[in-house]
């Protein structure tokens, strides 16, 4: 999410991604690992995205956080 790449192509990755994520748990459900109860693929689709902009909002400020300890305070 914080590369230099194109918007064009950080969505076609995020798009693989979340497709990848979404096949695993419909194999998941097909193998009966996992139960859908009134459950359908758009909301897999809005969950991970959910979680994964979570966590990039997460990094951004821990990123901030880190940066701002590594300050050198001189006498």
């Amino acid at each position: 999410m914080f590369s230099d790449r194109t918007i064009f192509s950080k969505t076609i990755y995020s798009f693989i991604f979340l497709t990848a994520l979404v096949s695993i748990e419909i194999y998941f459900v097909h193998i009966k690992y996992l139960e859908w109860v009134n459950w359908n693929v758009f909301y897999s689709y809005l969950r991970y995205s959910l979680i994964i902009l979570l966590l990039a909002i997460y990094s951004f400020y821990l990123e901030k956080l880190i940066d701002k300890g590594k300050e050198v305070k001189t006498i």
